[in-house]
C-alpha cells in the first residue's frame, strides 16, 4: 500500500497543472485507486503503529472526497462452494482475532508429508494413464513451485510414472562460427544447457 504522502503529492501537482483550487480532487481528472485494506500497510521504519495507521490513505485530507466501490462478489468462486468456503477460511484469517496465531488447517484441505504423497494425490496413476490418449486429462490441475528446480523435479517423477516411449528433444549445441569466434567463446556449452530461467525454454523438451 502506498504512503498517503504519494497521493497527497499527486493532488496538489494535478491542481496546480489544471489551476483547480482545492475543492477538486486530483485536478478533476477520473483517477481509479485499487487495494485492499486487509493487506500490509504502509513500512514506516523505527515508527510507532499510530504513525503507520495515519500513513494509509484513509486518513488523507481528500479520502472524504473519494468515492469507494466494493467488489462483493469474486467471480473466481462462483461456479464452486468448496472455493467458496476455502475463501471464507482466507478472509477469516485476517478478520478473525480468534484465528491469529497458531493455525490449525481445516479438515477439508488435504495434508501430505512426501512429494510422492503429493503427486499420488493429485496425478493418480489412473490419470496419468489416461492422460496419454487425452491431453484434457491434466486439465485443472497444477504444483504452483518457487524453484524451476523443483518444477522439474515434479515433471520427472511425473513422467517416470507415465507409461509410452519417452522423447527427448534437444536444442542445438553447436553453431557454425569461425575459428576466432569459437575461441572467444567464455561460456561451455554444457554450463548453458544447465541454466534453467524462468524467462527462457529449457534447453530439453
Amino acid at each position: 500500500m502506498q504512503h498517503t504522502a504519494c497521493f497527497e503529492a499527486l493532488n496538489r501537482t494535478l491542481n496546480d497543472l489544471c489551476n483547480r483550487g482545492e475543492e477538486r480532487v486530483f485536478g478533476g481528472i477520473p483517477v481509479v485507486l485499487k487495494g485492499d485494506f486487509t493487506q500490509i500497510l504502509p513500512v514506516i521504519r523505527r515508527r510507532t503503529r499510530q504513525a503507520t495507521v495515519l500513513a494509509c490513505i484513509r486518513h488523507a485530507s481528500m479520502w472524504h472526497k473519494l468515492r469507494v466501490l466494493q467488489l462483493r462478489r469474486s467471480m473466481r468462486v462462483i461456479a464452486s462452494q468448496a472455493n467458496q468456503v476455502f475463501l471464507t477460511f482466507l478472509r477469516d484469517l485476517v478478520l478473525n482475532p480468534q484465528l491469529y496465531g497458531q493455525l490449525q488447517l481445516p479438515q477439508y484441505i488435504r495434508r501430505v508429508a512426501t512429494v510422492d504423497e503429493l503427486c499420488e494425490q493429485l496425478y493418480p496413476q489412473s490419470l496419468l494413464n489416461h492422460a496419454i490418449q487425452s491431453h484434457r486429462a491434466l486439465i485443472g490441475r497444477a504444483i504452483l513451485a518457487f524453484h524451476n528446480d523443483t518444477v522439474d523435479d515434479f515433471n520427472n517423477l511425473l513422467v517416470e510414472q507415465m507409461l509410452g516411449a519417452e522423447h527427448r528433444f534437444e536444442a542445438a549445441n553447436h553453431v557454425d562460427i569461425g575459428a576466432d569466434a569459437a575461441a572467444a567463446e567464455p561460456f561451455a556449452v554444457e554450463y548453458l544447457q544447465s541454466i534453467s530461467l524462468a524467462s527462457i525454454p529449457p534447453s530439453c523438451l
